[in-house]
């Protein structure tokens, strides 16, 4: 049900639950997080530890506390899309709490609270900060009838974006999240029309794509409800249209993963929820709504789910030893999985600054491992006997001590043991 990164903010609140430090590791602090979902996350897991629920089981709750508020909002039959779409959407990362206040948001823009307008407008930026995206669009879109609210809303982003770089500066001495910079970087090299239309054509995203025209669709063949549950910014194209800017910024400029749709699916699901039927119109709708992601769900689960238990097996069945172990790709479960063993994250996304800007060095990285302590390392079937996909060490300098039988790119299949020190990549 959940993406590796999901798990880098399960183990990080865990971290700040049990230790009060904002760590993937348990030692190096980091900021390679959105700081809302992030405090959210943090918060929950102490409150529901403190009255005996297992820590894993608070993480979980925790996490499911922004559904809860769409429930309320929502006919059971909608609910139920939105579960079935929470599923496919990103579920344990910060897309459902954006719905969830940009729904707020709606409400607040048409009782006129201008005051609700620009914190919600702050919150939403600290819960992403490319949610400013579709702020700017509202702000403009606001000028016309709503000018007090539009002023409202920048400031709500200029409130938005400095608590977020206090915030971070105050973590790690950053103004801005390692995995907000790496991502940046990555962009520039990525951005174009062949990587809109690889996002796009990929089966996934195709069915949450499907989704969400789906309840657009609903949204077109319905009428709103008479009298004060009426909801105009809730149903109105503009509002929708900010955030289709979002999805499809990140379509354009990364790899559109699941989470991104969240804000989108959710917030017409649930402005659906608040229309009635026009004629017989919504049956389709509402069918492709529900029926669409239970058959992704269905086949998602039937395909990965002998590989994920065996995954499972295999970070349980690791033999025992001293020190952390370093992951480079899916480091967010493991760590989960190993807990309280220290699995530290290498491709820097939940690791420090200085760590982001030094592990290509292959000298700076073998002795960084060699001062952590580390003598074990992951590997997928993407790279045998690499500590990174660019540093690998030779066959005398490593021993593989586990391994399983994985053909998933990404999953870990082999634990190895350094020979002595780190290697430096074989020549």
């Amino acid at each position: 049900m959940h993406e590796d990164d999901a798990f880098f903010y399960f183990q990080i609140a865990r971290n700040i639950a049990e230790t009060g430090r904002a760590s993937f590791d348990g030692t190096d602090l980091t900021n390679g997080f959105h700081p809302l979902w992030m405090g959210l996350l943090g918060l929950g897991t102490m409150g529901f530890a403190a009255v005996g629920i297992p820590p894993e089981a608070a993480l979980i709750l925790a996490a499911a506390l922004p559904l809860a508020a769409l429930g309320a909002l929502c006919h059971p039959i909608f609910f139920a899309m939105v579960l079935a779409a929470a599923y496919l959407c990103g579920f344990g990362m910060e897309g459902v709490l954006g719905a969830v206040l940009f729904l707020a948001f709606a409400r607040a823009a048409d009782l006129r609270r201008t005051a609700w307008v620009a914190g919600l407008s702050a919150l939403i930026v600290m819960t992403r900060i490319d949610f400013s995206l579709c702020l700017v669009i509202y702000a403009i879109w606001f000028m016309g009838s709503r000018r007090k609210q539009a002023i409202a809303i920048v400031a709500g982003i200029g409130i938005g974006v400095l608590a977020t770089i206090l915030i971070n500066d105050a973590l790690v001495g950053a103004f801005f999240s390692v995995s907000s910079a790496q991502k940046a970087a990555l962009a520039r090299h990525l951005a174009g029309v062949d990587l809109l239309f690889d996002n796009l054509s990929s089966p996934g995203n195709m069915v949450r794509l499907g989704l969400w025209l789906g309840a657009l669709g609903m949204l077109a063949l319905m009428r709103p409800l008479p009298g004060p549950r009426q909801a105009p910014v809730l149903l109105h194209p503009v509002f929708h249209l900010g955030l289709a800017a979002f999805l499809m910024m990140h379509a354009t400029a990364s790899f559109l993963r699941d989470w991104y749709f969240a804000a989108p699916v959710m917030v017409a699901l649930v402005a659906a929820a608040q229309l009635r039927v026009w004629g017989r119109h919504l049956a389709p709708g509402m069918i492709l709504c529900l029926a669409l992601p239970l058959a992704g769900i269905a086949f998602q689960m039937g395909r990965f789910a002998e590989a994920s238990a065996g995954y499972a097996q295999f970070l349980d069945d690791l033999p025992p030893g001293e020190g952390p172990i370093f992951a480079y790709d899916g480091s967010g479960y493991a760590a989960f999985r190993l807990h309280p063993v220290p699995v530290i994250n290498g491709d820097g996304l939940v690791n420090t600054p200085e760590f982001a800007r030094n592990a290509h060095d292959p000298e700076w990285l073998a002795a960084y491992l060699d001062t952590r302590g580390v003598r074990r390392f992951l590997t997928n079937p993407g790279y045998t006997a690499c500590v990174t996909p660019s540093h690998c060490c030779a066959d005398a300098a490593v021993e593989e001590i586990a391994d399983w039988r994985s053909t998933h790119p990404y999953l870990a299949n082999r634990l190895w043991r350094f020979r002595g020190q780190a290697c430096l990549p074989a020549q």
